[in-house]
């Protein structure tokens, strides 16, 4: 048995447990760490589903920070699908987490990421999604985080 195997039926049990205790802060932390082991193996629609699922549990228990790390990892998946799109977009969602909610180092390793795929898309693509995720937020805000990203160093 393999140790992807391994954690996996450790996974498992666990999400059992969480079911019968009621754990609904564990189980989408479950869900998220199934998610990670799957797409390391690249079985990737079993990946997207976990990662939907982690997302749906911690929204409602208001984990924000295994949201962030969910979105994150989304990106890293929609990346290396060569979906850029898809990948801006959880990256973008992703920082406006960092942001919003002030997690500390975690808007560096977006930024890199968000850097990387931006040359892969068109700047118009790139400035529509980004609009996008950050409707909501003030002008000010945005503008801040625009400059954030693709200031020069």
């Amino acid at each position: 048995m393999s140790s992807g195997d391994n954690a996996l039926e450790n996974y498992q049990k666990a999400f059992e447990w969480n079911k019968k205790t009621h754990n609904e802060y564990s189980l989408g932390k479950t869900y998220h760490q199934i998610g990670v082991l799957f797409h390391k193996q690249k079985r990737w629609t079993a990946a997207i589903e976990n990662y939907n699922k982690a997302l749906k549990w911690n929204k409602k228990t208001h984990n924000e920070h295994l949201i962030k790390m969910t979105y994150y990892q989304l990106g890293v998946f929609f990346e290396e699908q060569q979906n850029w799109g898809n990948s801006l977009e959880n990256y973008f969602i992703a920082l406006l987490m960092s942001h919003k909610f002030s997690v500390q180092g975690a808007e560096k390793g977006i930024i890199a990421a968000i850097k990387k795929n931006a040359k892969e898309v068109s700047e118009e693509m790139l400035y529509e999604v980004f609009q996008r995720v950050f409707k909501d937020c003030s002008e000010s805000d945005r503008d801040q985080l625009w400059k954030s990203i693709f200031s020069v160093e």
